[in-house]
Formats: C-alpha cells, sequence, structure tokens
C-alpha cells in the first residue's frame, strides 16, 4: 500500500503544518518528532516512530489505491483487496486507540482518587 505524502500531519492545537524536528535531550537523543512549525504555537504532536494518538487531525496519511503498470486504475479485485487491507488497518488501529483510551481512563481515576484522598 503506498501513502499519500501530500496529505501531512496537522498540529492538534492550531491545525497548522508540524515539522520534523530531532530531540537532543539525554531521554531521547536523536529520536525524531513532530511539533508545529509555528514556534509561537510549538505544541509537540508526537514521535515520528510512534502512531499518533489524537490531536488536530488524526495525523495518519491518506491510503492510496495503486494503479497499474499502464497507469490505469488497477482491477476491482485488486482495488477491493487493498480495500481490505485498509479496513483491517485501520481495524487495528482502531483497537490499539481503544487501549490507549482505556489506560487513561484508569490514570484519571488514579489520579482523582489520590486527589480525594489529599484533600
Amino acid at each position: 500500500m503506498e501513502y499519500d505524502n501530500t496529505d501531512e500531519r496537522r498540529c492538534g492545537t492550531c491545525n497548522g503544518e508540524t515539522a520534523l524536528r530531532t530531540s537532543n535531550t539525554p531521554k531521547n537523543p536523536n529520536r525524531q518528532f513532530y511539533s508545529c512549525a509555528d514556534r509561537n504555537c510549538g505544541k509537540f504532536n508526537g514521535w515520528a516512530d510512534e502512531t499518533p494518538r489524537s490531536g488536530g487531525s488524526s495525523g495518519f496519511k491518506r491510503p492510496r489505491l495503486q494503479q497499474s503498470e499502464s497507469g490505469e486504475p488497477a482491477s476491482i479485485q485488486s482495488q477491493f483487496d487493498q480495500l481490505r487491507g485498509i479496513v483491517t488497518n485501520m481495524r487495528l488501529q482502531i483497537g490499539q486507540l481503544s487501549g490507549n483510551m482505556d489506560e487513561m481512563a484508569a490514570e484519571i481515576m488514579a489520579l482523582r482518587k489520590r486527589q480525594t484522598e489529599m484533600s
């Protein structure tokens, strides 16, 4: 499957373009990440080696159906098979996002419990 490079990741705060940068921190040396290209915003928009979690647009590149060698659209069966693969990948991503949401909900509950205990 190919990906359309024209649908780039967008900032989750201002919906502006993001820039691919390289971390120079001791915790993440030389690790690439996305942040808003507008330095006034500068929001961190995720690591380049991870699936985006949330914010603005999804950050996923739009799948593009492949064409035959002659440049003609692929056969209906081939397109169907490609779409089936895309749907399967999307289902996996939805499962991952659902797991992330469950983890965050558990963290929120734990934080609320700690907050109540401290009051």
